[in-house]
């Protein structure tokens, strides 16, 4: 566990539907460029694209919202997969180099408590009648939301007050992954209904705010300043910071000034995790009918050391792929049954990286 919480916080400092796309290989002297050089369970395991009919194929591929990059090398026989999942989500525009040299982790399916979201925690919570919470668009809790997997969620709140009023506030929440930079809207209202906006920024350096009233753009300054007409509004601020990181924040506003208002909620995402998923990787096998994978074994003291990773081309589709090579020791546990395989080898594979 404490090699794992070490891992943890190395990958932390790193900065950084799906079709199948096959890749034109340039045709060069020498080894093939795609390849794995494995032993399974003691078996030797040697492939290659453009050999014994193995094609390399990639796709980018979501899960709960997080772009899986992902690679096949496969024939009528066998298929060996890997995956590699986005990190650092609040950062636009990141390349995967500084991966390089780096051990990765192997992707989690254990469950933890990364959001507990409560009507009760809202300072106004004696005026709130009920909370319809929908996460990407489907009721998920009445009053109160958890959530247990990783992943970056569009939650709303679609809120009742006791005076009968309705309305929703939407926040994007990025649970289990890194977090570059922490923000949270702030707001007062006055009885003129003049509205003094601001962000919290937990001490990370802001560089601009984009203030946004009722999703159109009003200014870019710290603060907004402004008067609203006695109805429910929207203060959204686009923050860029000064390390890159660019979050959305908003919080809903009372015109009426009679305390039916909703905080931004957002900053509940900062929960602790022991595990975060910033650039996991799955490795998956289907060999005589049988599928294997990485998730359906305990990985924790596995480890992928990322040799080089680097821009290769682009394939049939005009998407980006990169060529990873990787040092991989790993346990494959087939699905539906308990049996677990070692996996030990050298990979130089094509990931498609669609960003």
């Amino acid at each position: 566990m404490i090699r794992r919480y070490f891992h943890i916080v190395f990958v932390l400092g790193i900065l950084f539907s799906c079709n199948k796309n096959k890749v034109e290989d340039p045709i060069l002297q020498g080894a093939p460029i795609f390849n794995v050089n494995a032993t399974l369970d003691g078996e030797e395991l040697s492939v290659a694209a453009g050999e014994n009919g193995f094609v390399l194929s990639t796709s980018t591929e979501w899960k709960n919202g997080v772009r899986l990059f992902s690679g096949k090398l496969a024939n009528n026989d066998l298929e060996i997969g890997m995956a590699l999942f986005d990190g650092h989500l609040d950062v636009p525009n990141l390349t995967l180099n500084s991966l390089a040299g780096h051990d990765l982790l192997f992707h989690s399916n254990e469950q933890e408590e990364l959001l507990d979201l409560s009507l009760e925690m809202f300072p106004n919570a004696d005026q709130i009648d009920e909370i319809k919470w929908y996460v990407d668009g489907v009721l998920s809790g009445i009053n109160d939301l958890q959530i247990n997997e990783p992943g970056k969620y569009n939650i709303c709140a679609c809120v009742t007050f006791e005076s009968g009023s309705q309305a929703t506030l939407c926040n994007e929440m990025i649970l289990g992954y890194s977090k570059s930079a922490v923000a949270q809207v702030r707001h007062f209202i006055d009885s003129d209904g003049h509205i003094q906006a601001w962000v919290d920024a937990a001490g990370t350096s802001v560089d601009h705010i984009q203030w946004k009233l009722d999703g159109q753009n009003v200014s870019v300054s710290n603060t907004l300043n402004c008067t609203v007409s006695p109805q429910f509004h929207t203060v959204t601020a686009v923050v860029y910071f000064q390390n890159g990181a660019v979050r959305e924040k908003s919080a809903l506003i009372d015109g009426q000034i009679e305390g039916n208002f909703l905080d931004d909620f957002s900053i509940f995402e900062c929960m602790p995790s022991l595990f975060y998923g910033d650039y996991s990787v799955i490795l998956t096998m289907k060999r005589n009918g049988l599928n294997y994978s990485s998730e359906y074994a305990d990985n924790q003291m596995s480890s992928v050391l990322v040799k080089s990773i680097n821009y290769f081309g682009k394939n049939a589709s005009g998407k980006p792929v990169f060529k990873i090579s990787a040092q991989i020791d790993c346990l494959l546990g087939q699905l539906g049954t308990s049996e677990v395989v070692p996996f030990q080898g050298e990979m130089n594979f094509g990931i498609e990286v669609d960003k």
